[in-house]
């Protein structure tokens, strides 16, 4: 006999699916921190649920990459003088996007991070032309694949007493809880590149659960 799936959840494995057959982007990003000073250095995105690297940029950030964030990601200052872009030249990427539906894990930090890069560099280059440009780059038709996963495995969420409410589920939980393992590739220098692919298995996962 099955198991009675709530009508909530009927509705998040149909928006999986469609997610799943529309040309919906996943994007992520490391950054120098999470406060309200950092910016983003990687910016990564996927096109059409297949797997397809559309954008793989390291960024020239504003200001040196604590110890404390390289050690999570394995992303030097000496990287990203090498290799890095100049934020306008990825933004620039970024905006030809902008009409197309974006998915995030955590989009609520992503989109954030990416404001606050643009901005910084706004007042770096002080052109208004650019300055369009860089604000042009900051997705606005968005969906959190972190909010749509923590109501899916509902069950599997746990209780803070002292915050009084039920934790999060992370990235890595979700992927435990669907048997992939990524824990090999964690502080990978493509580590925005891991959890882009996590992202993408997490929602075809989703959309594979039963009516």
């Amino acid at each position: 006999m099955n198991a009675i799936i709530p009508a909530s959840k009927i509705e998040i494995i149909k928006l999986a699916r469609e997610l799943k057959h529309s040309n919906c982007l996943i994007l992520d990003t490391e950054t120098t921190g999470l406060s309200e000073r950092d910016e983003v250095i990687e910016v990564i995105e996927v096109i059409d649920m297949q797997g397809e690297v559309l954008l793989d940029e390291l960024v020239m950030p504003t200001q040196p990459i604590p110890n404390e964030s390289r050690e999570i990601h394995g992303i030097s200052d000496r990287a990203v003088r090498k290799h890095g872009q100049l934020f306008e030249y990825v933004a620039l990427k970024l905006a030809s996007f902008n009409s197309r539906q974006i998915a995030m894990f955590n989009a609520v930090f992503d989109v954030r991070l990416l404001k606050q890069t643009a901005e910084r560099h706004a007042w770096r280059l002080g052109d208004q032309a650019v300055n369009s440009v860089l604000s042009a780059s900051v997705p606005t038709n968005t969906i959190d694949i972190m909010e749509l996963a923590n109501r899916y495995f509902y069950e599997s969420l746990e209780w803070d007493a002292e915050q009084s409410k039920f934790k999060r589920l992370s990235l890595s939980k979700c992927c435990e809880l669907i048997g992939l393992n990524i824990e090999e590739e964690i502080r990978n220098p493509h580590q925005a590149l891991v959890d882009c692919k996590a992202t993408r298995e997490l929602i075809l996962y989703i959309a594979g659960g039963l009516i």
